[in-house]
């Protein structure tokens, strides 16, 4: 599996577990905080490996500075391909509407 793959099948397992909440692609809102689950896919005899939820809390990310420097620090992450990218974007234009969720 190349790099490209490996993240690719992140990404989409991470989406999988995102789907149980309101969300854009594999990232999505709880109680205040925008989260992703880094979820590695199985290489050879290893199984799929739920490492963690990664959180930012949405108040760290009022303004565009802060979504470009979030963006740039998380772009850089083995577990985020270019799906995960624009998923977060996509999240980004939502919250800079200032629309609220329940979750």
């Amino acid at each position: 599996m190349n790099n490209k793959e490996f993240k690719d099948e992140c990404d989409k397992l991470a989406t999988l577990e995102a789907q149980t909440h309101t969300s854009w692609g594999r990232w999505f809102i709880d109680d205040g905080m925008l989260c992703t689950w880094v979820i590695t896919p199985p290489l050879g005899i290893m199984p799929v490996n739920k490492l963690f939820r990664y959180d930012k809390s949405i108040d760290e990310l009022k303004t565009n500075k802060d979504r470009e420097v979030f963006l740039k620090l998380i772009s850089d992450k083995e577990w985020l391909g270019l799906k995960g990218i624009r998923d977060l974007q996509r999240a980004f234009k939502y919250l800079r509407k200032g629309d609220s969720l329940v979750t």
